[in-house]
């Protein structure tokens, strides 16, 4: 499920998660990345090998590669990294996909956060 986050951009933290990976992968628009398997757990996610070496689950819709190629091309600014949060912190979201939000908390730490742990708080659009 994707959020339109037009109107939607702060949130709040209602369960506690831990950051399962703490090595972030870093890519850019045109890196060649090297796909293995999706995740069974949050589809629309594979796992993927950067030109640093480093691998991470990278959402599929960011990646150009022909039907069945193990390698394909970047087409925007990624990064792996997640985010440890506890409840009731307030996040600002700044995009959603495939069921996981990037996120900024108070401190200014950014990461991906599973979206069923966030509950979004609309905001007034002048």
């Amino acid at each position: 499920m994707s959020v339109d986050l037009r109107s939607l951009a702060r949130a709040r933290v209602i369960q506690d998660y831990e950051a399962l990976y703490s090595n972030g992968l870093i890519l850019k628009p045109g890196d060649c990345v090297v796909c293995g398997k999706t995740d069974p757990d949050w589809p629309g996610w594979v796992w993927c090998k950067g030109p640093s070496g480093r691998s991470a689950w990278v959402p599929e819709r960011i990646i150009e590669r022909s039907p069945g190629a193990a390698e394909g091309h970047v087409r925007e600014d990624y990064e792996s990294t997640e985010l440890t949060a506890q409840t009731g912190e307030r996040l600002i979201i700044f995009r959603s996909d495939s069921g996981w939000v990037w996120a900024e908390n108070e401190t200014g730490l950014r990461g991906w956060i599973p979206e069923s742990f966030v509950e979004f708080e609309t905001m007034e659009m002048a």
